[in-house]
């Protein structure tokens, strides 16, 4: 859990920007809240692919689920990050190959790395999967989808939590001035066209 506590002079710099619609402010402060956390969820998978670099950044970004929550009573933005499960075999530039499956976690380890046994089925999206039961005289067994390893332990190796921490710091401010920002552009008739 990452949490980041909004000060109060942030606080009443949004109430005055809304003048008579101060009562409003909570949901302005989640908005840049909500906005901060998408940065984190950026940040993530970018530190994530330094440990990964072979799986793309959107197939990591699926793994990661962010949580935002402003409480009322302090508007503390908390962002909680679950790295979710493993990455599936397939985006670690699987190949089949005679006997099995390699596979390659990152381009500096040499080597692939191999399943025995294991095959890649295009109408599953390409995903590998080896039987559960082998051997003479075993009956077909269910497959088990493969997967790699898990986003959590590259969170954990990599401290990504603290660069979290560190971005949110200054992400959060920036994001609070720029609502400011938009609500005196709105008072003050900037704003040309539809703009809520």
């Amino acid at each position: 859990m990452i949490g980041v506590t909004i000060s109060q002079a942030s606080v009443d710099a949004v109430k005055k920007a809304l003048g008579d619609r101060a009562k409003q402010y909570k949901i302005h402060i989640a908005a840049a809240i909500n906005a901060t956390s998408k940065q984190a969820k950026i940040l993530t998978a970018r530190e994530l692919k330094t440990e990964m670099p072979t799986v793309s950044i959107k197939a990591l970004k699926s793994t990661l689920f962010i949580k935002t929550k402003a409480y009322p009573s302090d508007l503390k933005g908390v962002l909680k990050v679950y790295p979710g499960k493993a990455i599936s075999i397939k985006y670690f530039n699987a190949t089949q190959r005679a006997g099995g499956v390699s596979y390659k976690i990152a381009p500096r380890l040499k080597g692939d790395a191999f399943i025995p046994r294991a095959f890649i089925i295009k109408k599953f999206g390409g995903h590998v999967f080896l039987r559960t039961t082998f051997g003479k005289g075993s009956r077909r067994g269910p497959l088990k989808k493969q997967v790699g390893p898990s986003t959590a332990d590259a969170f954990a190796k990599l401290g990504i939590e603290q660069k979290i921490i560190e971005m949110a710091k200054t992400e959060l401010p920036k994001q609070i001035n720029e609502r400011i920002r938009f609500l005196n552009l709105k008072a003050s008739g900037g704003l040309r066209g539809k703009q809520k």
